[in-house]
C-alpha cells in the first residue's frame, strides 16, 4: 500500500509538472482548450436532444409505471392535446359551437394533425347516456321537458297558441321570452326560412366539462415527443394549434372567444420549453453577476475575463459530455448549467487566491504558478473528485431526473477543473507583465482572512462550538416539521398559457384534470369494478365507460317516468292565426306582440307551410319523450365512434376514470394530505390502477427515495474520497461538518417558515453535499499545511477564495430565482440559503472546530 507522504510526493510531481508544461507552451494549450471547445459545441449542437416526458424519468420497469404504460398503449388518445373554450356557461351557444366547428375545418386540413375530435352527432347519442348523468342533471332535463309538456300535448299548433292565450296572462318573464321565440319561429317557418319551430336542438354534442363552464376540441399531434427529439420540432404542431386559434379569434365574430391550449404534450413542451429559457437566462445572469463580483474583488477587468473566457470554454466541454454520457436533457439536468457556472469558476478564483499571496515573493510568474498548484492544487483536485464522486454517486438512484443531473454534474465538473488550471494560467501567461493583472497582498501564505476580524472565534473556540451546538438541536426541531408538497401545479409557471387553462379546468372541477384511471378487461368486470370503486368515501364517482353503470339508477328511472305522456295522435288542425291576433292585441306594446302580429297575418299557405313543420317537430318529441321515458343504460356498443374512442380500448377493454370528492376547504386531491388516502383507497378496490393521481403519487415516493439514496451514495463517495486523502477520520469529519450543519439548519429553517419540499427543490440534500463540501476540504487541506495559521483553515488567501467560490456558485443559484417556473424557483431559494448557511458554518464553525483539533495534528 502507497504510503501518505508517497501518494502527495506523486500528486506534488504531478500539479508540478501540468504547470510546467502550461507555462511554457501557453499558446499551444489555449489552443487546443479552444479547439476541443469548438468541437464539443457542434457535437452538442447536433445531437443533445430534450425529454420532456417526465414518466420517463423513473425506471419503466416499475410495476405501476408498467401499467400506466399499459394504458397508453390501449387508448392512443391518452396524450390528444386540448383545446379549452370557454363557454360562459352556455356550452349551446351557438357562437361557441361555430368557433368549435371553424376550428375543426382548419385542424382536419393541417397535416400536422392526425385526427381532431369537436364533437358527436345528437342523433348518434343513445339516450341511455342520460342514465350516466348524476341525479341532479337527470332531474333538471326532466323538468326542461316537462316545460315541453303542452307541446306535447297539443296535437296542433292552433291547441298550442290556444292554451297559450288562456295561460300568457300568468307566465313569468321567462316563459313570456319562449313564448316570443317560438311564434318568431312559427313565422320564419311560414316564410320557409327554417326547418323547425319548436328550441333548437344542437346537432352535435360537445364535450364539456360537468358544469358546461368548458368545452373541449381534442387534437391528435403528428409528430409526438421522442427521448431525443428537440424541443423545437416537438412544439411544431402545438405552435400551429395556437396560431389557428389566433387566426380565429382575430375573426369579428370570433373576437369575444375565450380559447387556449392544454393537455399532456402540451403542458410537457411548454414546462419545458419555459424550463430552457429560465435556465438559460439564469446562467446569463449569473455569469454576468459573477463578472461584476470579479471586477469588484480584483480592481480591474482582465482576470474577471479570463475567469469567463475559461468558464465558457469549460461549458463547451461540458455539454459535448451530457451528450455524450446521456444524450439529453430534462427538467432537472438542464440546471446543470447553473451549477457549473457557479463551480466552473471556483478553480480559477482557488489559484488567483493562491497567486495574489505568492506572486510578490517569485521573480517570474511560472514559478509563482508552480507554486500555487503545489499548495493549492491538492484542496482543488480534492475538492473537485469530492464533488465529482458525490454527483456520479448519484447515478446510481432509481431516479433518471437526478441521476442524469448527476452524471452530467460529475463530469463536467472534472472538465471545468482542467479547463481551467489549463486556460486561465496559458492565458495569464500569454498577457503582457502578468504579474501586473494581480493585486499583491501582504502578509504572504499566513495572510489572515478577513484581516484577523474572525480571529475571535479561534480564541473562544469551545463557546462557538457550544452556540452552534445549541441551534443546530434547535434546527433538529423545525427540521422534522418540513413535508413533502405533492401538488405540480403549485410548480408550473404562472405565464404559460396550458398552465393557466389547466388552473382555471382544475377550479371548475378539478376532477376533470386530476383523476385515476382503471381499465376493465370486459363490461362484467367494469359493472363489478365501479360499484366497488363508488363505495368508497375518498370517491365521488366513476365516469368514462363507468357512466354505462349508473348509479341511483332506480331513482333516475323514477324521474324520467314521471315525465308526462303525450297526447296520441295529431288532432284535427285548428287555424292557429285567430289565437296569435288575441296574442297581438293583448301584448301590443312588447315583442310578444310585434311578433304575434307577424303570424297573425299570415296567408294560407304560410300557414299550411308552419303547421307541417309543427307536426314534424311534434312527432320527433314525441317519440324522443317516449325514448326516454323508458331509457335502460347504454352499452359500448351503442356508443358513438367519438366517445368509444375515448372510452373503449384497442382491445375491448373499458376505461374507468375514477373521480376525487371535490376540493375541501379549497385543499386540492393533489396535496398530500389527501392524494395518498384517495390512491390508496382506490388500489384497495383496483390493485391496478393508474392514471395521473397514481403517478404523482407513485413517482414522489420514489422521487423521496431516490435523493435519501442520492444524499447517502454522495456521502459514502465524499467520505471515501476524503479518507483516501486525509487518512485520518476526524479530518474527513472536519471537512463535512460544514456542509452537515447547513443542511440541518436549512431544514430547521425551511420547517419554522413552512416551506415544502417539492418535486424540483428535493434534490437539495445530494447538491448541497456535492456543492458545499468542497469549502471544508479547501480549510482543512490549509489548516493541515498552516495549523498554527489564525483562523484556523482559512488563512493564507484559503478563507478568501472560500468566500469567493461559494459566493459564485450562490449567484449562479440565486440567479434561478428570477424563473417564471416555480419548481426551479424553489430551487434557486432553497440552494442561495443553503449554500449560505454552507459559508456561514465553514468561517464561524469549522475554524473552531479545527482550533480543538489542533493539538491532535
Amino acid at each position: 500500500m502507497i504510503s501518505r507522504r508517497a501518494m502527495e510526493r506523486r500528486r506534488d510531481q504531478f500539479l508540478t509538472g501540468w504547470a510546467r508544461f502550461v507555462t511554457a507552451r501557453p499558446r499551444l494549450t489555449l489552443a487546443l482548450c479552444v479547439l476541443v471547445a469548438a468541437l464539443s459545441a457542434v457535437y452538442a449542437a447536433r445531437n443533445l436532444g430534450f425529454m420532456a416526458d417526465r414518466s420517463r424519468l423513473i425506471d419503466p420497469g416499475l410495476d405501476w409505471q408498467q401499467r400506466y404504460a399499459e394504458y397508453q398503449r390501449l387508448f392512443p388518445r391518452w396524450d390528444d392535446a386540448v383545446v379549452v373554450v370557454d363557454t360562459r356557461g352556455d356550452p349551446n351557444d351557438p357562437l361557441v359551437g361555430a368557433f368549435i366547428d371553424a376550428l375543426g375545418e382548419r385542424l382536419r386540413a393541417d397535416p400536422r394533425f392526425d385526427d381532431v375530435l369537436t364533437g358527436f352527432p345528437t342523433q348518434n347519442a343513445p339516450v341511455g347516456l342520460l342514465l350516466g348523468e348524476p341525479l341532479s342533471r337527470v332531474e333538471s332535463v326532466a323538468a326542461d321537458l316537462a316545460r315541453a309538456g303542452p307541446v306535447a300535448a297539443s296535437p296542433s299548433l292552433g291547441h298550442l297558441l290556444g292554451l297559450s292565450v288562456f295561460g300568457a296572462r300568468a307566465m313569468g318573464e321567462a316563459d313570456l321570452a319562449d313564448l316570443t321565440g317560438l311564434l318568431v319561429r312559427v313565422a320564419e317557418a311560414g316564410d320557409g326560412q327554417r326547418a323547425t319551430v319548436l328550441a333548437d336542438i344542437p346537432e352535435t354534442q360537445r364535450f364539456v366539462t360537468p358544469s358546461g363552464r368548458f368545452a373541449f376540441v381534442f387534437a391528435t399531434l403528428q409528430d409526438r415527443p421522442g427521448a431525443k427529439a428537440s424541443v423545437v420540432a416537438n412544439g411544431r404542431p402545438i405552435r400551429a394549434l395556437r396560431q389557428h386559434i389566433r387566426a380565429l379569434r382575430a375573426q369579428a365574430p370570433f373576437a369575444s372567444i375565450e380559447a387556449g391550449v392544454t393537455g399532456v404534450p402540451v403542458l410537457e413542451s411548454d414546462e419545458t420549453r419555459q424550463s430552457m429559457v429560465d435556465s438559460t437566462r439564469a446562467t446569463a445572469i449569473g455569469m454576468a453577476a459573477i463578472a461584476l463580483l470579479a471586477v469588484g474583488v480584483y480592481r480591474r477587468a482582465s482576470v474577471p475575463l479570463m475567469i469567463l473566457a475559461s468558464l465558457a470554454l469549460g461549458l463547451c466541454w461540458s455539454f459535448a459530455w451530457a451528450t455524450l454520457a446521456v444524450g439529453h436533457l430534462q427538467v432537472l439536468s438542464i440546471v446543470f448549467m447553473v451549477i457549473l457556472v457557479g463551480l466552473g469558476s471556483d478553480m480559477s478564483i482557488h489559484l488567483i487566491s493562491r497567486l495574489e499571496v505568492l506572486h510578490p515573493d517569485h521573480d517570474h510568474m511560472a514559478g509563482a504558478i508552480e507554486d500555487a498548484f503545489r499548495t493549492a492544487g491538492p484542496g482543488i483536485l480534492t475538492g473537485t473528485l469530492t464533488t465529482a464522486a458525490a454527483f456520479g454517486a448519484t447515478g446510481f438512484t432509481g431516479f433518471a431526473g437526478v441521476a442524469e443531473l448527476g452524471v452530467i454534474a460529475a463530469g463536467g465538473i472534472v472538465l471545468c477543473t482542467l479547463v481551467s488550471l489549463s486556460a486561465f494560467p496559458a492565458m495569464l501567461m500569454l498577457t503582457p507583465d502578468p504579474a501586473r493583472r494581480l493585486r499583491g497582498r501582504q502578509g504572504g501564505a499566513s495572510r489572515p482572512y478577513m484581516r484577523g476580524r474572525l480571529n475571535w472565534v479561534d480564541g473562544r473556540a469551545g463557546v462557538v462550538v457550544a452556540c452552534w451546538g445549541a441551534a443546530l438541536a434547535l434546527a433538529a426541531l423545525g427540521a422534522s416539521r418540513v413535508r413533502y408538497d405533492t401538488d405540480l401545479l403549485k410548480m408550473l409557471p404562472d405565464n404559460v398559457e396550458s398552465v393557466a387553462w389547466e388552473r382555471r379546468i382544475a377550479a371548475d372541477d378539478e376532477r376533470s384534470a386530476w383523476h385515476a384511471i382503471v381499465v376493465a378487461r370486459d363490461a362484467q368486470e367494469a359493472r363489478e369494478l365501479t360499484a366497488r370503486l363508488r363505495a368508497l368515501p375518498e370517491v365521488a364517482d366513476v365516469g368514462g365507460a363507468g357512466m354505462l353503470f349508473p348509479a341511483d339508477l332506480e331513482a333516475k328511472r323514477a324521474v324520467l317516468r314521471a315525465i308526462p305522456a303525450p297526447a296520441a295522435g295529431e288532432g284535427p288542425p285548428v287555424d292557429f292565426r285567430g289565437a296569435a291576433a288575441s296574442l297581438a292585441d293583448s301584448f301590443d306594446e312588447r315583442p310578444l306582440g310585434a311578433a304575434a302580429a307577424r303570424v297573425a297575418a299570415m296567408n294560407d299557405e304560410q300557414a299550411a307551410r308552419a303547421q307541417a313543420v309543427y307536426a314534424s317537430d311534434r312527432a320527433g318529441l314525441v317519440a324522443r319523450l317516449a325514448l326516454i321515458r323508458s331509457a335502460e343504460p347504454a352499452t359500448a356498443a351503442d356508443l358513438p365512434t367519438e366517445l368509444r374512442d375515448q372510452f373503449v380500448g384497442t382491445d375491448g377493454s373499458l376505461l374507468l376514470r375514477v373521480y376525487p370528492r371535490a376540493a375541501e376547504n379549497g385543499v386540492s386531491v393533489l396535496d398530500a394530505s389527501r392524494l395518498g388516502p384517495f390512491v390508496r383507497a382506490v388500489y384497495g378496490a383496483a390493485p391496478r390502477a393508474t392514471g395521473p393521481t397514481v403517478q404523482i403519487y407513485e413517482s414522489a415516493g420514489v422521487i423521496r427515495a431516490a435523493n435519501v439514496s442520492a444524499a447517502l451514495y454522495a456521502g459514502l463517495a465524499i467520505v471515501a474520497l476524503l479518507l483516501l486523502d486525509f487518512r485520518r477520520l476526524g479530518h474527513v469529519l472536519c471537512a463535512v461538518a460544514p456542509v452537515l450543519a447547513a443542511m440541518l439548519a436549512l431544514l430547521g429553517l425551511m420547517g419554522g417558515a413552512g416551506l415544502s419540499l417539492n418535486f424540483a427543490n428535493t434534490i437539495v440534500a445530494p447538491l448541497l453535499l456535492g456543492l458545499g463540501v468542497t469549502a471544508g476540504v479547501h480549510a482543512v487541506h490549509r489548516w493541515r499545511q498552516q495549523p498554527g495559521d489564525r483562523p484556523a483553515g482559512l488563512a493564507g488567501g484559503a478563507g478568501r477564495a472560500i468566500t469567493l467560490t461559494l459566493a459564485t456558485t450562490l449567484i449562479g443559484f440565486a440567479a434561478m430565482m428570477t424563473a417564471e417556473h416555480r419548481g426551479i424557483r424553489s430551487l434557486g431559494f432553497v440552494m442561495t440559503a443553503g449554500l449560505a448557511l454552507v459559508w456561514a458554518s465553514t468561517v464561524l464553525l469549522l475554524p473552531a472546530v479545527l482550533r480543538l483539533r489542533t493539538r491532535n495534528v
